[in-house]
């Protein structure tokens, strides 16, 4: 019977100094990996202030990358859900956050 959500493995010490090369070469990358773990380290506590995810909105800016900016718009769209998700203290969370979800285990 699964109980929770399964957890990825950390990164590799090399996975993590790949990924740091890549950011230096790409700032655009290097911001959309801080979006990405803002959001994850969020969704991971379960950090359901209303202010942690509006201010995560805000970072998000209109100019830049198009997955933050798309994701961004989602969860703006279904806020309530996603706030939802984060208050549940059930493993799954609601469908309205399933595109940060997405996002969370991509990256």
């Amino acid at each position: 019977m699964h109980t929770g959500p399964s957890r990825r493995p950390e990164p590799s010490q090399n996975e993590h100094e790949c990924l740091g090369e890549l950011c230096e070469r790409s700032p655009a990358l290097a911001t959309t990996t801080e979006y990405a773990r803002h959001l994850a380290a969020m969704v991971r506590e379960r950090r359901s202030e209303h202010l942690a995810l509006e201010v995560w909105l805000a970072d998000v800016r209109p100019d830049g990358q198009r997955e933050p900016r798309t994701l961004a718009a989602g969860i703006r769209g279904d806020r309530a859900a996603v706030l939802a998700a984060l208050n549940s203290s059930r493993g799954r969370p609601c469908s309205g956050a399933a595109s940060a979800v997405r996002l969370v285990r991509v990256s």
